[in-house]
């Protein structure tokens, strides 16, 4: 009954699909997958859990583009919409402690790309 990976664009439709108040299994019949498949592969999407075949980047991956082009973690928090501590152990857990991200701030990398809606 499934596929194996889901596209961009499916993930789309599942969200259009949801936000207009379709249920589970309307969506996973519609969908053409398992209602379980479909509700762990968008419930993933939606947090930021990175698939290759899913090209919008994760909370982390995001906020490590933010660090890189010079902005500061109040910043980031506020942009994420999570607390300072959160943003600050959130790069700090993939490398991006007080000190590299104060080296971002002094050497910006790059202008951040447009984000995709």
């Amino acid at each position: 009954m499934s596929k194996l990976l889901y596209t961009w664009e499916d993930l789309e439709r599942i969200h259009a699909m949801k936000a207009r108040g379709w249920t589970w299994p309307a969506i996973a019949a519609r969908m053409n997958r398992t209602q379980g498949s479909v509700e762990v592969t968008y419930s993933r999407w939606k947090n930021g859990t990175h698939r290759k075949s899913w090209n919008r980047p994760t909370r982390v991956a995001r906020m490590i583009q933010m660090a890189e082009a010079g902005i500061s973690s109040r910043e980031i928090a506020n942009a994420m919409g999570i607390s300072i501590q959160n943003a600050c152990v959130s790069l700090a857990r993939v490398g991006y402690d007080a000190e590299v991200r104060r080296l971002y701030r002094d050497n910006p990398l790059s202008v951040l790309p447009a984000r995709r809606s």
